[in-house]
């Protein structure tokens, strides 16, 4: 599997069909009102922030991507090792584990830090009507950082509304 991340082929037909599947699923995102819900308030919450776009992109977008491109991102992507996660499950130890990532993957060196902008939640409202039996209804609030305890106020505070409508 090392041998896949690092020494990839992509061979020109795999290319073709993984832009085919992209813009299939860009298709099947743009007819989910769920789909639609979700991005209105990435939208709106996070506006003119990366996490705020689309994950797949455009149509146009992907389907303009060449091999000299992909092989770009794939060198970049590689040149920063610290944002690479290498997750194991199953009967493995921790050590082997450790001695795998060395063998396969030891020599990539990390870069200097590149921190990026922090998440600023804006917050907002987007309604859009749609001519089906479906609601979609997202609420979305501030949270406290990862290290203080009241963060778990807030996940009990998701769980109970939205758990689902049944006791």
């Amino acid at each position: 599997l090392a041998d896949v991340i690092r020494n990839p082929v992509f061979a020109p037909d795999e290319i073709k069909n993984t832009q085919d599947r992209i813009a299939y699923m860009i298709d099947e995102e743009n007819q989910s009102p769920a789909h639609k819900a979700g991005a209105g308030f990435y939208n709106a919450a996070f506006t003119d922030q990366a996490i705020a776009a689309s994950s797949l992109g455009t149509k146009d977008l992907v389907a303009g991507f060449t091999l000299a491109q992909i092989r770009a991102k794939h060198a970049e992507l590689l040149a920063h090792p610290e944002n690479i996660v290498i997750s194991f499950a199953g009967d493995i130890t921790a050590a082997k584990a450790e001695q795998l990532v060395k063998t396969y993957f030891g020599d990539l060196k990390p870069a200097a830090s590149r921190a990026g902008a922090p998440l600023r939640f804006i917050g907002g409202d987007v309604r859009e009507a749609n001519n089906n039996n479906q609601l979609n209804l997202i609420f979305g609030f501030e949270a406290p950082p990862l290290g203080d305890p009241k963060r778990y106020h807030l996940i009990m505070l998701k769980e109970l509304l939205s758990g689902g409508m049944s006791p």
